[in-house]
Formats: C-alpha cells, sequence, structure tokens
C-alpha cells in the first residue's frame, strides 16, 4: 500500500452490499477486509459506527486505497452529510483511526467516517456486521 489515502467503508459505501453506493469510491483499490474498534448502530435505513473503548467491540468493513482522494473524499464528504471540521448537527465526522485488516493481522490508519449524533434508543447490530445484519 502506497501513501495514498485509505478509506475504511462498514455501510452501504460497501462494494459487497447490493444495491449500495460503492461506485461513490471511484476510483479506488480494494485493499482487504477488516475492523475497527467501534460499535454499529442501525439508523433506519443504513448503518452508523461510533468509537468505543471496549476492544471486544468490532465493526466489520472493507478498506480501499483512494486513487484520486481530493475529488473522492470531498464527494463522500457530501453523501455522509460531513462537515468542516467543528461542525455541529453533521451527522458524519471523518476521522483517521486504526483499522485490523483481518488476513495479515496488519493495523493500519484509515479514514473511517464515525457517526456523531446521539445514539440513545437505535438498535445495535450487536454482531458489528451490516452485511450480516442485512440477510438476517
Amino acid at each position: 500500500m502506497s501513501d495514498t489515502p485509505l478509506l475504511f467503508v462498514y455501510g452501504s459505501l460497501m462494494h459487497s452490499i447490493p444495491q449500495g453506493m460503492g461506485n461513490l469510491l471511484s476510483p479506488s483499490e480494494f485493499q482487504g477486509e477488516g475492523w475497527i474498534q467501534a460499535r454499529l448502530f442501525f439508523l433506519g435505513s443504513y448503518p452508523g459506527a461510533v468509537a468505543s473503548p471496549d476492544r471486544s467491540h468490532r465493526v466489520r468493513g472493507e478498506l480501499y486505497q483512494l486513487l484520486d482522494p481530493m475529488p473522492t473524499l470531498a464527494r463522500l464528504d457530501r453523501y455522509e452529510g460531513c462537515g468542516p471540521s467543528g461542525s455541529t448537527g453533521c451527522e458524519y465526522e471523518r476521522v483517521r483511526m486504526p483499522v485490523a485488516l483481518f488476513a495479515t493481522e496488519k493495523v493500519i490508519e484509515s479514514w473511517v467516517y464515525l457517526y456523531c449524533l446521539e445514539t440513545a434508543g437505535l438498535p445495535c447490530i450487536e454482531a458489528g456486521d451490516y452485511r450480516r445484519y442485512l440477510l438476517r
């Protein structure tokens, strides 16, 4: 993997989600599956991950190398309802955090969109796997 920015996705942006929005990642290269230390909540028609201090909380997803990062991240920020750093009332915040890859057990820092609104009352996806949740 090069210095080109990486993005970890765990919901509708995954290419493995039928009728998902993975085309918004183009151009990108799939780097593998992995997980982040977070809890996953169901927001009605898509998920939102929230960082967790509990090491047992894991959210499964896909890691991509962004080949044209500036326009791709700008497009994704709009899609995710992500405002400038420090914005209030935005649904997601793009942050850098460690991603552990399943195949190599390597930990890599990547961009991730984390949900930043209240989660009280939202159903938690206990397994942290949105694909599996959709198949239930």
